[in-house]
């Protein structure tokens, strides 16, 4: 229903009272992730190296503050806050545990960076025996390459999973819900970037900002098998899904059901918007 109320509807939740000068969990993930790109944009299509990350880690706070006044629309001492002083530095924190982990694997080349640079997908539907085209787009976090491979990146501050038993889980969303949502993107994000790259190696990441300092593994796993280019059998079976799901969404006769599951509005859209 909320992509209903949001996408078709166009019903807005109520705005509650803020101070432009604080930091929510929207502004908190705006914050984080262009933080990253500005880290990252001014090595496009170059070659980063142990010693770019050593040099970028005497930058953070002066990047992060500068993001912080964009968001805040150049509000005076915003960090000055008691909250927003916590955030700032939480934010350096999941940042420099993203440099460290860069820094083992470092030297690779960058290719890209948030928005510059978007993938369309294209998904051919049969509803009421009539084709249409679904075109849905994506924009990766970062996509590097090292020796041939190609990390497809995507940034999280929450605890989504890395792992699932089958690709069922992931179209149960009365079972599953949020804790999913990261793989679905990730393998979504896969099968639009193999629509480009059909004979690329690849492997689809997630860095996870509360875990990189003590867990080395961003790899998503399906049945234990990690998840790269060469996972035909399992793109083919969420393909499948994703069809019937767009067929569904995309027939005027099918109604919008509320979820099984009760959620408060305010935590659901928090916890959808950080990452």
């Amino acid at each position: 229903m909320k992509f209903y109320f949001s996408k078709i509807a166009e019903i807005k939740p109520p705005e509650i009272e803020q101070k432009e000068y604080e930091i929510d969990p929207l502004k908190f993930g705006n914050i984080f992730h262009n933080s990253l790109e500005k880290i990252f944009k001014p090595y496009v299509n170059n070659e980063i190296k142990i010693a770019d990350i050593d040099e970028i880690k005497t930058k953070i706070d002066n990047i992060i503050m500068e993001t912080i006044s964009e968001e805040l629309s150049h509000a005076q001492n915003a960090t000055q806050s008691g909250v927003n002083y916590i955030i700032f530095n939480v934010i350096r924190k999941y940042i420099s545990n993203f440099l460290e982990f860069d820094k083992k694997y470092a030297p690779f080349n960058i290719l890209s960076v948030e928005r510059s640079k978007t993938y369309k997908g294209t998904f051919d539907v049969n509803i009421h025996d009539k084709n249409h085209t679904i075109s849905l787009i994506s924009v990766f976090d970062r996509v590097d390459i090292k020796d041939d491979k190609i990390r497809i990146i995507d940034y999280k501050t929450g605890s989504d999973d890395l792992s699932i038993n089958n690709i069922d889980e992931l179209f149960d969303t009365d079972k599953y819900r949020n804790s999913k949502k990261a793989i679905f993107q990730m393998i979504l994000y896969s099968l639009i970037y193999k629509q480009h790259f059909p004979t690329v190696y690849f492997e689809p990441l997630l860095f996870k900002s509360t875990e990189l300092s003590y867990n080395q593994n961003a790899n998503i796993t399906i049945n234990r098998a990690p998840l790269n280019s060469f996972s035909t059998d399992i793109f083919k079976s969420f393909k499948e899904h994703l069809i019937l799901l767009l067929q569904d969404i995309f027939d005027k006769d099918e109604p919008f059901m509320q979820t099984c599951l009760l959620y408060t509005s305010d935590a659901a859209d928090e916890e959808d918007s950080v990452d």
